[in-house]
Formats: C-alpha cells, structure tokens, sequence
C-alpha cells in the first residue's frame, strides 16, 4: 500500500514532460470467471462467482502527442456463492435451504499505458493495457439466513495472497466543463484483466469491469488554454 501510495504522489509530481494531468474517482460492476466457464475455484467446486462490486482512484498524464501513462488503485470485493449449503428452520419451525457465501476482498494495483483519441470536442476514447497485481488482504463469510454465522478473515500478506497479471481497457470521457486550466469529465471504462495464478487455484481467470464515475483534467502549461 505504502508503495502504490508513493508511486501515485510520483506521478502527480511528474510535471515537466506531461501536458495535461487526470485524477479520476469511479464505481462499478465485475465478476471474476474462468474462460472454460467452470466454477470459479475449481471444476469440482460448488461455489461459483456473483456480480459484485468495486471502486478506485485513477491518476494518468497526458503527452502532447495524445500518449497517456496510468495508474489506478482499486477495491475490487468478489462475491462467491454455494446455493442450497445448508438448512435452518424459520419462525414457523419449518426446514429451508439457504446458501453459503463469502466476500473476498482484493487490492488491486495497476499501471499501463495508452493512447487517447479525442473524437470530437467533448467526447475521447482511450485504449490502454498494462499490468496488475492483486492482493487477497479479507474473506468475510456467512450462512444467509443466518447473521450471526458471520465470520471476518484478515489475510496476511504473502505470496499466497498474491496473484497477478495483464489488463487490457477502453475508457469513455466526456467533458461537461471546461475552464481556462481545467476541465470536468463524466467517464465509463471497460477493462478485462487476465489473472495468472488466482488464489493459486485458477489458473485461467479472467475479471471483467465495467465503471462509471467523474474525472478532473488540469493543463500543466499556465501560458496555454486547456483545449481537451
């Protein structure tokens, strides 16, 4: 964490070679899935992987000749489920099913590169890819139905906790404002990330995400009108 932290104060430092700076703030969907379309821990396992959810901090510079560089800092929470685990008996003394789930809760870091194709005076489309790393850092885990069941796991920080891999992305940006030295965007991002050795479990996992949030440009010539 303390690494990503100093990388990200890096780049925001990184002013003499960038023309235009963006920090951007987004929120979304993903599920992880094996390409084979088995369940997501193993062809013999009976949890499977659920939509979830995620956010992230990203920052990219910008090059005059329309090259970017980016990193981004996310939450990526994976819900996994076995339906039909186990029974209970409601108020009315009846036997139900109900599922077992858990929440496994990842840092993901990121840094790539790409190149933005300003499409028209609002709207630019940004191809990137790169690399990521994982780390598996909490498993929360419960019988639904069932709150007191609920369990948290902190996990330490090894190679077991660890996974990586390659990230390729399309991001959406489209300006709403603009000033002399800044301008505000509304963005959208589709990015797939192959995972190599998932949990040391999955060897073919790939995660899918589809994000929406705000994001600031801000010019880093002060003789020079913001024009993206």
């Amino acid at each position: 964490m303390k690494n990503a932290l100093f990388l990200m104060f890096f780049l925001l430092s990184f002013s003499i070679f960038a023309q235009t700076h963006r920090i951007g703030l987004n929120w979304g969907a993903n599920t992880m899935a094996r390409w084979d379309g088995s369940p997501l821990l193993g062809p013999e396992s009976p949890f499977d992987a659920r939509i979830s959810y995620n956010g992230n901090l990203s920052y990219a510079f910008i090059f005059d000749n329309n090259f970017t560089i980016n990193v981004k800092n996310a939450l990526v929470f994976q819900n996994i489920i076995q339906e039909d685990a186990f029974y209970y008996t409601d108020r009315n003394l009846n036997e139900k099913l109900t599922d077992y789930k858990f929440q496994q809760r990842h840092y993901h870091l990121s840094l790539g590169g790409g190149y933005l194709f300003q499409l028209s005076d609002r709207y630019a489309l940004e191809v990137d890819a790169g690399a990521s790393l994982f780390y598996f850092y909490k498993k929360i885990s419960v019988v639904v139905e069932i709150p007191q069941s609920r369990v948290s796991d902190r996990i330490r920080w090894d190679e077991a906790s660890r996974s990586y891999g390659v990230y390729l992305g399309l991001n959406h940006h489209y300006r709403i404002h603009r000033s002399r030295y800044h301008a505000f965007y509304l963005s959208g991002s589709l990015r797939a990330t192959q995972v190599f050795n998932y949990l040391e479990i999955s060897k073919a996992t790939i995660l899918p995400e589809l994000t929406v949030g705000l994001s600031v440009a801000f010019n880093n010539n002060k003789r020079k009108r913001f024009s993206r």
